[in-house]
């Protein structure tokens, strides 16, 4: 999976973050069953107005992963809300999409 250079600036809200801590609380929240549990991920970049984070898929089946951090141990599967994208571009329409309402 690409990443684009992170040089590039993200639009805010969205920071580039590459957060061992948030990738650990991640992990804390899974429950058994949730989408992510068991995945390897990486930080990638954070919405500084939420408790959005953004999270690259680095396994078999790579793509990304948007989690609404609860800072709680979940025990459902619906929980950290999680939306997974299967590429960049659609990230990006996101993040763009979430610059224009934060203006």
């Amino acid at each position: 999976m690409i990443i684009p250079d992170t040089s590039l600036i993200l639009p805010e809200p969205w920071y580039w973050c590459n957060s061992e801590a948030l990738l650990n609380e991640l992990y804390k929240e899974l429950s058994p069953g949730h989408i992510l549990k068991k995945r390897k991920l990486k930080t990638v970049a954070r919405r500084q107005d939420r408790d959005d984070v953004l999270f690259e898929i680095i396994d078999d089946n790579n793509g990304y992963a948007i989690v609404h951090l609860t800072w709680n141990v979940e025990t459902a599967p619906a929980w950290p809300h999680t939306t997974i994208y299967n590429s960049w571009d659609e990230v990006w329409k996101v993040i763009q999409a979430d610059a224009l309402e934060f203006d």
